[in-house]
């Protein structure tokens, strides 16, 4: 059964092998007849070996083929010629595909930074988790310089990020997002909170918004129960559902207009309202 596989294995490189007969000759590899003898030779060795007659050949033959030949290494020699000419097609293939640069155009084009310059330079090239965590350390860092006393959530599966003034304290960050016209500028006010949620364990909401300008840093907050009682009929005025939505029932909501949300009776703008609130 050893042999006959052998055989047949034989057949086919030798097959690949004439079939790449013109590639062969043409970059100068050893001749075609020469590679055929090698693989016939090579075959019968490893035929040899695996029938337990390896001890039949003569010393000149171990010596040639146990030095550099395994089977592994025979299909990788025999394979090569299909292997170059199909990365060929592929790097021709790619090279039809960014012709025209209309490909490295788009990609350049989200590769545009409106923060330079700026001390939230490369923001934007961030994983949104990192984001997250940059969001809640400038929050952290403007309480801490407002007087509050901050501190760690329990853990990280806690349903708020920070405790402030022993208050559970959830935290979204949101610097403004590119025009749409031209990514290389940002649209004033145009933030996003993402991921608020009725049923998690915090006690009011802290949004810090960055626009370009550092002078236009907005800070606004609202108590959870606020928030649970604004919905009407489960639809609220500034925040809508995301991953899912109505249709699963996800506790999962964003705010994309701030406007509107800034001008909702049950939130308060700024550090001195939460202040006087914390410390009253």
């Amino acid at each position: 059964m050893i042999r006959e596989f052998d055989l047949y294995l034989e057949n086919i490189v030798i097959n690949i092998i004439e079939n790449n007969q013109k590639i062969m000759e043409e970059s100068k590899m050893i001749t075609v007849q020469d590679t055929r003898e090698w693989v016939r030779s090579a075959l019968r060795s490893h035929a040899a070996r695996s029938e337990g007659l390896y001890e039949m050949l003569d010393s000149g033959e171990k010596n040639k083929f146990l030095d550099g030949f395994t089977p592994n290494s025979m299909e990788d020699s025999s394979l090569s010629i299909t292997e170059t000419q199909t990365q060929e097609e592929m790097k021709k293939m790619n090279e039809g595909v960014f012709k025209d640069g209309e490909l490295q155009r788009f990609i350049k084009s989200k590769l545009a930074d409106p923060w330079m310059n700026t001390d939230f330079e490369g923001y934007v090239y961030l994983h949104n988790s990192a984001k997250g965590k940059l969001g809640e350390n400038y929050a952290e860092r403007i309480l801490n310089q407002g007087g509050f006393c901050v501190g760690p959530a329990p853990s990280s599966t806690s349903g708020y990020d920070r405790s402030v003034n022993e208050k559970k304290c959830e935290i979204k960050f949101s610097l403004a997002t590119r025009n749409k016209k031209n990514n290389h500028t940002t649209d004033k006010d145009s933030f996003m909170i993402n991921h608020v949620s009725k049923g998690k364990d915090w006690d009011f909401l802290l949004f810090i918004g960055i626009n370009v300008n550092p002078h236009d840093i907005r800070i606004l907050w609202f108590n959870r129960d606020d928030f649970k009682g604004h919905f009407k009929d489960g639809k609220s005025t500034c925040f809508g559902t995301q991953q899912g939505g109505k249709n699963i029932k996800n506790d999962d909501y964003m705010c994309t207009n701030y406007t509107k949300l800034v001008n909702c009776e049950w939130v308060h703008v700024g550090l001195d309202s939460l202040r006087e609130t914390m410390f009253s």
